[in-house]
């Protein structure tokens, strides 16, 4: 009986523990008037000779955008599936600004995300040793009684 409780108190020590430790991801609360219409639906980065290419297709204000930036500079931009000449950007400042801060903040939710994925995985370490501290500990407490009961015996 006395196990039982040993074994529940360590394990709601060992839960209430995890749950402290794990952080959710929270979304941004702050809007910006310029943003609040964004929605990412693909996101794609990739290593092309060198040089990072990232394309990107979203709505926005309840148009299509699809933008190309090779390192970081917009090489291509569409809207409504219409291929804007370099010349015409201008009149899309808005949505390419639009499209700076949502690269940004992607990268840094990525950033955010790896961090967490560290952490998560430090944790996890620390979750099977503490499983195993656990075995011996009830493995220690299932001698203990054996010898509670011999003495109980012995009295």
């Amino acid at each position: 009986m006395k196990t039982n409780y040993i074994k529940t108190s360590i394990w709601l020590l060992f839960s209430l523990f995890f749950a402290l430790t794990t952080k959710a991801q929270t979304a941004d609360s702050g809007s910006n008037a310029r943003t609040v219409n964004i929605s990412s639906s693909y996101d794609n980065v990739r290593n092309d000779g060198g040089k990072r290419v990232e394309t990107m297709e979203f709505t926005w204000n309840d148009k299509e955008y699809k933008a190309t930036l090779v390192n970081d500079k917009l090489t291509e931009l569409s809207v409504e599936g219409e291929k804007v000449a370099p010349a015409d950007w201008n009149k899309y400042n808005d949505a390419i600004a639009a499209i700076r801060e949502q690269i940004a903040k992607n990268r840094e939710q990525e950033k955010k995300n790896r961090e967490q994925a560290r952490l998560n995985e430090i944790q996890a370490q620390k979750n099977q040793e503490q499983a195993r501290l656990n075995e011996i500990q009830e493995k220690k407490n299932e001698e203990q009684v054996a010898r509670n009961r011999e003495q109980d015996r012995l009295n």
